[in-house]
């Protein structure tokens, strides 16, 4: 919905102006990990514990970008809403509605790791 398209924005807004910008090369190195770790914590949260629907290796656990399943070159950008889109009128509502919780689930922890730093 455009509510969590917006308030993600602002949550990456204020992050980058926040936490971000502010860090030069002579930054503390506490602060440089400081935020190392909030991006480690940041891309962690779209990591799976089994493949990504859609994806053609259990290697493929990160909801938001994995190997293109045509092109093993390409990335492939929210792999499990593309496999939800080609396979609508093959897969349950239950399926259907768990890869979409998994997505919601995983921005909204996104948005809340760059808030929280």
């Amino acid at each position: 919905s455009s509510g969590i398209n917006a308030e993600y924005g602002e949550a990456a807004k204020q992050f980058k102006a926040n936490v971000y910008d502010p860090l030069s090369p002579e930054s503390d190195p506490a602060e440089v990990r400081r935020v190392n770790d909030i991006l480690l914590q940041f891309d962690r949260v779209f990591l799976t514990d089994t493949q990504v629907a859609g994806t053609t290796s259990f290697y493929s656990r990160h909801l938001l970008v994995s190997p293109s399943a045509d092109d093993i070159y390409a990335g492939s950008g929210f792999p499990s809403l593309k496999w939800l889109v080609s396979e609508k009128d093959s897969i349950s509502k239950d399926q259907a509605l768990y890869q979409l919780e998994l997505i919601r689930w995983s921005l909204k922890s996104a948005r809340d790791v760059l808030l929280f730093n």
